[in-house]
Order: structure tokens, then sequence, then C-alpha cells
């Protein structure tokens, strides 16, 4: 149910940029914003196979903290896949220049530029990935202090 919430919310989003502020990002833009998201994604990888839960004793809470820890790489890995696949149909459809559909709504007509949709997609997608480095760190945090409440 949360992925078709986040997929309405990103087609609401794109459908209103597209609409009401005719954005028409070009290729240095996406690329720029594929380059981002590709960092975000190597630095959250990085981080989440780094994470060191070696002074814990606790086996359930080492349990705890390995689920969050997969679910948020297994979540990178999507995102990024997804965000992948999208960045190269986009290239494909503007070399074949079929990255604009035209909408038709009440005897008007909108543009709907593909490469906007990618754009929102990615800028979710490294909200995401932030949202995520932060979750990440006051896990550390709470480790941190779970491990000198066992220590004393």
């Amino acid at each position: 149910m949360k992925i078709i919430i986040k997929i309405l919310s990103l087609i609401l989003v794109f459908l209103f940029f597209s609409i009401l502020i005719p954005i028409k990002p070009d290729n240095f833009f996406v690329s720029t914003f594929f380059t981002v998201l590709s960092i975000m994604f190597t630095l959250g990888l990085s981080i989440i196979s780094t994470f060191d839960i070696k002074g814990i004793k606790n086996k359930n809470y080492v349990r705890q903290i390995r689920n969050i820890l997969n679910k948020i790489r297994n979540s990178y890995i999507l995102y990024f896949f997804i965000s992948s696949a999208l960045y190269i149909l986009d290239k494909q459809l503007i070399e074949h220049q079929q990255n604009i559909f035209l909408l038709v709504v009440a005897k008007k007509s909108f543009e709907l530029n593909l490469s906007l949709l990618l754009c929102v997609t990615m800028l979710y997608f490294i909200v995401f990935y932030t949202y995520n480095y932060i979750k990440l760190q006051k896990l550390n945090e709470e480790i941190f202090d779970r491990i000198n409440e066992e220590n004393s």
C-alpha cells in the first residue's frame, strides 16, 4: 500500500510541474541529478556495509539492527535500480525524440516531459537517501549508548 501511495505522489508532483510550471530539464540537468543520486547511493551502501555492531552482546538487539540495515540496503538497491532503468529509458526516448507526450484534458493540451518524471523520481530518491543517512546516524548513536549501558 505504501508503494502505491509513493507512486501516486510522484505522478501527482510530476503532473503538477508539467501542467502548472512547464519545466523542461535538459540532458545536463538530468545527468547531474543522476550523478548526485549515484554518489549518494554509493555512500549509503558504504555506510551500511561498514556499520559496526561488534560491541553489542544482546542477540535480540543485534537481530533488530541487522533487520533495519537490511531493509535500508534493499531499499537503496531497489531505488537505484529503478532510477538507473528510468535514466537509460529516458536517454533512449530522447534519442528517438519520444520523451514528450501530449495530454488533452477538457480541450486543453498539456505537454508531459518524461525527463521531468525522471527528475521528480530522482529527487524523491535523494530525499529518501538523505532521510536514511539521518536514520543511520541515529541508529549509530543508539548503538553507542547501548554499548555504554552494557559496559557500565
